[in-house]
């Protein structure tokens, strides 16, 4: 058997994200897709851990998929980390805005990511896959 750990939610259907900047080409993995107008598609049963520092509030959970998603681009060298990482930390503070949270908290977010969230951006930081038994 085939598994990786370290996730705390999977999404039940299909989410979409605008990510509000166009790509040169579309991408396509067996999680996510991307079209070349910069809408990002993250398939049902797609997993990701949600927020790392704070508890996974309601207006967090959307934007911490959507920044997961892109990250995972940058782990998987679909996207250069260069501008993207800073693309990916802006989208996640403007969703937490879009989903309720106040203008302070989506900034507090943003400086988190943007600080600390280097190592997650970089390939050696998926999750493997691992064999049982």
């Amino acid at each position: 058997m085939k598994y990786q750990t370290g996730y705390a939610h999977r999404l039940a259907e299909v989410e979409y994200f605008d990510l509000g900047f166009p790509l040169d080409a579309p991408i396509l993995t067996p999680d996510i897709a991307v079209s070349i107008f910069g809408r990002m598609r993250l398939r049902a049963g797609y997993s990701w851990n949600g927020a790392n520092v704070i508890p996974d509030f309601k207006w967090v959970l959307r934007g911490s998929a959507g920044h997961d998603g892109g990250y995972q681009l940058l782990r998987l060298r679909l996207l250069p980390a260069d501008p993207w990482r800073e693309r990916f930390d802006r989208c996640l503070q403007q969703w937490c805005r879009q989903d309720g949270a106040w203008k302070w908290q989506a900034a507090l977010i943003y400086q988190g990511v943007h600080r600390f969230g280097a190592s997650a951006a970089d390939p050696a930081s998926e999750n493997p896959v691992l064999t049982a038994p």
